[in-house]
């Protein structure tokens, strides 16, 4: 089959298998912690708690007896059983914990109609997003939005899928040392989990896992803005509809005149043109980074897991443990956002419990799952500390964070006390309602007003203003020192998730004619007053997010691209990599190394990423480019890096000498070269004649050398 079914039959293929895989054990646990509705109810949960459970589960097991089929077949069978058998034991218990939702689900259980419904509009925005990162075939050419960039990880799981965990570099082997990829891995486990299991590629498996935690995410948001609201099928549906909005300045700058841009576009560096890194919205940054989005879904499971916690005054085993593994799913997925910034959020999420005046015995047993839970994740992430430690030590401790306030107008200098004073108010009145829309205000208007109708609700509420808060102060005053923040953009997305529960929630209030007699909200006669102006603002504000949506969201449309002629052969010869790379994996083994031109095929992506060989190869580099084997491998010296470089240059010049193809085969251990028409040393004939790498393989447009 051509290119295109192949890919579109693996990619459905891995689809299927990855609800299946991680939705049952997601039931299972709902089981056990005694929160299945057993209604259709269960399928908006199941999937989200299973994704953040089960590849937790299983990492640290596959580290110690292998990553294949047969371990995984046999775990997933036992985590299965154990939880049916489980469920069952704690079944005859009366206690809260296993009561199925009662304080949510006795008055209304959404039926089978409305979660069809929202599943379907759920899977359509995931599909939408993920076609961002999914292949465009025109003129027998190959194309890909930017957003493939940060996808270029799918070496990462062809990698764990060909050789297990610890996971190795696939980018960057100094001297031909293989190392451990110092990276938060979780998700691409789990992808290799789908490619083990499909026997797909592992492009199509990225684009599948990326889709699914796209949709189990929003599903999960749907759920809880059911749970919570009062007008339970509005208030869903109106969660999909706030996921749908883009962000308002980039559609306010493209339709306003160059007088108001100083205050609209993104602030400037000081003495600098570049901007900061705006703050993305979920179905941008769930098209870019589906780890990140998954660690910050792990962050909302575990508060809405932590909101039934507080409920008790005994401790909860089962809750203990299930948070401990969630935590776990939330580190690994990205130390970014469920490591640091989970860390830094602890004290707001604490406030947040003591203000909820629990009394002593609720607080007591809290703290006994905190603790089993913390020495849960402890132990189930271990071999992420492993890997994220490897490597020599650095030559300077420095944290990979640091103080400062967060860049938000450019209508005051940053470079005074007062211009920094001035940036600190304006970033939650100027800058957030820009870059996230109108459910940012929407939504923190609900959680600080509306008044809850349960004390399950309502621990909900006080745990999700204090993390939206929190973690919204910590983007403001904590940054990355590298990467443009990449820190602040990514730890945005916890806010993000709740935000859209709560502006669903609220939105479906507001629109309630009857809303002075029902009540439930804080100053109800103010918003009583002025509920017209607020419902009026509000659809002013979904207009301007929807419109953004069409100004932002891109798909590649080849046919009204101006590339240049090298542009057309890049594209054109992409395509063909698909077939070449099977070529390659004849004569190289799972374990073994080759080589690529690193400067090849920079066109196709905003930055260097190597994309035909991160996409296509599975199968490890030497050097993949600069990018990657620094980011991927920081702890190592850079002067080596290098210097490994330049030679790796030199190698696929138009004349290469031999003493940097022995060095490349007997210091780098490199079995396969494959030379590409498109570099220069395709038009030379050192390789060839060397005596140290022989032809094995030629066609118009590849050439595959091999270790004599």
């Amino acid at each position: 089959m051509e290119f295109s079914a192949v890919f579109f039959q693996d990619t459905g293929l891995a689809v299927v298998v990855a609800l299946l895989w991680f939705g049952v054990p997601g039931f299972l646990v709902l089981g056990v912690l005694g929160l299945s509705s057993r209604g259709w109810g269960d399928l908006l949960i199941a999937p989200a708690v299973g994704l953040c459970v089960f590849g937790a589960v299983s990492l640290p097991v596959t580290t110690v007896v292998g990553l294949n089929v047969w371990t995984l077949g046999l775990l997933w069978l036992g985590f299965v059983g154990g939880g049916y058998f489980w469920q069952k034991k704690i079944a005859a218990k009366t206690t809260i914990s296993t009561a199925p939702l009662l304080l949510f689900y006795s008055d209304q259980k959404p039926s089978w109609f409305v979660v069809l419904a929202l599943l379907a509009l759920s899977a359509l925005w995931a599909t939408a997003l993920t076609r961002n990162i999914y292949p465009f075939v025109f003129q027998e050419g190959l194309f890909v939005n930017t957003h493939i960039f940060d996808h270029a990880k799918v070496a990462m799981l062809d990698g764990i899928a060909r050789e297990g965990v610890l996971p190795l570099n696939p980018y960057y082997a100094p001297e031909g040392e293989r190392i451990v990829l110092i990276y938060y891995f979780l998700w691409h486990f789990m992808g290799a989990h789908i490619k083990l299991l499909t026997g797909a590629a592992g492009w199509p498996v990225d684009v599948a896992m990326t889709g699914i935690t796209a949709f189990v995410t929003l599903n999960f948001l749907v759920a809880l803005a059911f749970l919570v609201a009062r007008r339970k099928v509005l208030a869903s549906f109106l969660v999909i509809g706030f996921a749908l909005l883009g962000p308002p300045a980039d559609l306010l700058m493209s339709l306003t005149s160059s007088g108001l841009h100083s205050l609209i576009d993104y602030p400037r560096y000081p003495n600098s043109d570049a901007t900061i890194h705006p703050l993305e919205v979920l179905w941008i940054q769930a098209a870019w980074v589906p780890q990140h989005v998954l660690s910050a879904l792990a962050i909302v499971v575990m508060l809405f897991l932590v909101s039934r916690v507080l409920l008790l005054r005994h401790l909860s085993w089962e809750y203990a443990v299930i948070i401990g593994w969630v935590a776990a799913t939330a580190f690994g997925s990205s130390t970014w956002v469920g490591g640091i910034a989970l860390t830094l959020a602890l004290p707001g999420l604490l406030l947040a419990m003591v203000a909820l005046r629990l009394g002593l015995g609720t607080y007591w047993a809290s703290t006994q799952t905190a603790v089993i839970a913390v020495v849960v994740c402890v132990l189930t992430a271990i071999p992420l500390f492993v890997a994220k430690s490897s490597g020599p030590s650095l030559a300077e401790t420095q944290l990979p964070f640091g103080w400062g306030v967060h860049l938000a107008t450019n209508l005051f200098a940053y470079d005074s006390i007062w211009g920094k004073i001035m940036h600190v108010p304006l970033f939650w009145v100027q800058f957030l309602p820009l870059n996230l829309g109108i459910f940012y205000a929407v939504g923190l208007l609900t959680l600080l007003l509306r008044q809850a109708a349960t004390p399950e609700i309502r621990n909900f509420r006080y745990l999700s203003l204090g993390a939206a808060v929190t973690f919204l102060l910590i983007v403001q005053f904590v940054q990355s020192e590298f990467w443009n923040n990449t820190f602040g953009w990514r730890t945005v997305l916890v806010p993000v998730m709740l935000l859209l529960v709560w502006a669903g929630v609220g939105l479906s209030d507001l629109l309630d004619s009857q809303l002075a007699r029902v009540g439930g909200w804080r100053g109800l006669s103010l918003v009583i007053r002025g509920q017209c102006l607020l419902v009026a603002v509000t659809m002013l504000g979904v207009m301007l997010g929807a419109l953004a949506t069409l100004h932002v969201y891109r798909l590649p449309d080849p046919a009204r691209s101006t590339l240049s002629e090298r542009e057309w052969q890049e594209r054109r010869s992409f395509l063909l990599h698909a077939k070449v790379w099977e070529k390659v994996r004849e004569w190289v083994g799972p374990n073994e190394l080759v080589q690529v031109n690193p400067d090849g095929y920079h066109t196709l992506t905003p930055w260097p990423a190597t994309l035909p060989y991160a996409l296509f190869a599975d199968r490890a580099v030497a050097y993949a480019n600069v990018e990657y084997s620094t980011v991927f491998a920081y702890r190592y010296d850079a002067a080596q890096n290098r210097q490994t470089y330049a030679l790796m240059q030199e190698i696929f010049s138009a004349q290469t000498s031999r003493e940097a193809l022995m060095r490349l085969r007997d210091v780098f251990k490199v079995k396969a070269i494959l030379v590409d028409w498109l570099d220069p040393a395709w038009h030379g004939s050192a390789i060839a004649e060397s005596g140290i790498y022989r032809e094995v393989y030629a066609d118009d447009h590849f050439r595959i050398f091999v270790a004599l």
